[in-house]
Order: structure tokens, then sequence, then C-alpha cells
């Protein structure tokens, strides 16, 4: 078998794994209401709905911090897309949307690093869970 054929059926079988859907938003900025002075993000949709995998990689819980979607603890976990998702980038914030496993539905992410690879199987990204 020759590298790309092996490297396309590692590409069908990572992506036979991506059952759940999520999807990617960047945030814009933020608009304050003058009545309640209620802060709200505005953001802009990078990818409205994308397969996605999370793999069972362990969790690094780490100290609340105050962030741009407020207080929260975050943990370190991976998520992986296909491998040809283009404009990810650290910051983002990525919602699950669907999943075999109820528990992850409606989960929140921030990207803090994409780790790109000419032979990936998939774009992995490191992320923060935001709770």
């Amino acid at each position: 078998m020759t590298r790309p054929a092996v490297l396309a059926a590692g590409r069908r079988a990572k992506a036979a794994r991506m059952t759940s859907t999520c999807k990617v938003e960047r945030i814009t900025g933020e608009v304050t209401d003058p009545d309640t002075a209620v802060v709200t993000l505005t953001r802009d949709v990078v990818l409205a709905q994308a397969f996605c995998y999370i793999p069972r990689d362990p969790v690094d819980a780490t100290a609340p911090r105050v962030g741009d979607v407020g207080v929260a603890t975050e943990q370190r976990t991976a998520l992986e897309l296909p491998w040809d998702t283009t404009g990810i980038r650290g910051g983002d914030l990525v919602t699950i949307l669907t999943s075999p496993t109820p528990a992850v539905v409606g989960r929140v992410l921030r990207v803090a690093a994409v780790a790109a690879d000419e032979d990936a199987t998939a774009l992995r990204l490191s992320c923060e869970e935001v709770t």
C-alpha cells in the first residue's frame, strides 16, 4: 500500500469515529445594554455544524479564572475535527451540539491550541472546558 493510500485509509477511519457534532464560534466583541448594563458577547460562526470526536484523554482541572465568558473552571480536553477543517484558531469557542453520549451535549470548549500536521488523520485541538 502506498503512503497516500495509507493516509487516506487512516483519515476515513478517523472520520468514521466522529459521531458527535459541534459548532465553532469566534468572539468578535461585546455590546452593553444601556438600561441593564448587561454585557453580551458578539460572535461570528466559523463552522455552523461539523463532525467531531472527543477522545478519552485525561482531563486536567485548573483554578477558576475570569475570562471573556465569565468566571469559569477550566479543564483541558482534546477535540478532533476532520483533517481538512480550516479556519480554527486559539480563543474560538466550540459547543457540542449532538453526541452519542448525552452528558457531553452542550459542553463549551475554548480552543487553546491547534495541532496541524501534514500527515494528520484529524485536526487536533487542545481545549479548555468552560463550565
